[in-house]
């Protein structure tokens, strides 16, 4: 909870309320951001959509922080996750377990001025992306793979219509057909830089994924088979 009183401290017995009817993780979600200049209220909105965009599902859900009541067993498995740089917002989600949310406004702060900057902001982002999804590294052999693809069509069209063009062996628009060959060149160079670079990316992905070493599932809740119940 933020010690400004722009977490509202109310809002604790709503969120023990949620505890008491079976919620293991309870979100305070914000609705306003009165206390928010223009740049931040909408740079905020686009990272959560571009970061849950980029992992192709929600990673991080929109309009929340540090802010949020978790139980004693989603706690041991925060805690038991193995990674050195801990980052609330990516590995909550990541944990499960019976998850609500709780709108609320946000007010402006009670005193004094916020000392995190735009710099620290996006120190921020950057490390929630890289935290919660590894897409990114997968690019570089989808652009390989479409500019290859786009250069390889445009080089036979480019050769067709320059053939087509021609008049008693003499070619017409010389220079035109020149540009859209160094054009179609200059896609086939970044293809295979980009597939070269796609190489140390995906082995790069599979490093992190081990060296992460996050649980395979993680159990909610343990029961007596009913054939142990018997013995």
């Amino acid at each position: 909870m933020d010690c400004d009183f722009q977490d509202p401290p109310e809002l604790v017995f709503q969120m023990l309320e949620k505890y008491e009817e079976g919620y293991e993780i309870v979100h305070p979600q914000r609705t306003s951001r009165q206390g928010d200049n223009w740049m931040k209220r909408h740079t905020s909105g686009a990272f959560y959509k571009t970061i849950n965009k980029i992992a192709g599902k929600e990673v991080l859900p929109p309009n929340t922080s540090q802010f949020k009541l978790m139980s004693r067993k989603a706690v041991d498995v925060l805690n038991s996750m193995p990674e050195k740089l801990k980052l609330m917002r990516s590995e909550v989600p990541f944990v499960g377990f019976k998850v609500c949310f709780i709108p609320f406004e946000r007010k402006e702060r009670a005193a004094g001025k916020t000392k995190y900057n735009y710099s620290k902001m996006f120190n921020l982002a950057f490390h929630t992306i890289t935290a919660s999804t590894l897409n990114p590294l997968d690019w570089p052999l989808k652009f390989g793979i479409g500019w290859g693809g786009f250069s390889f069509i445009g080089f036979v069209v480019f050769m067709i219509l320059f053939l087509v063009s021609s008049t008693n062996g003499t070619y017409q628009n010389v220079e035109i057909y020149m540009t859209f060959f160094i054009i179609f060149a200059v896609f086939l160079c970044l293809a295979v830089l980009s597939l070269i670079l796609a190489v140390p990316c995906l082995y790069l992905k599979d490093i992190y994924l081990n060296t992460q070493a996050r649980p395979t599932y993680i159990v909610a809740e343990e029961k007596d088979s009913p054939k142990s119940l018997k013995k």
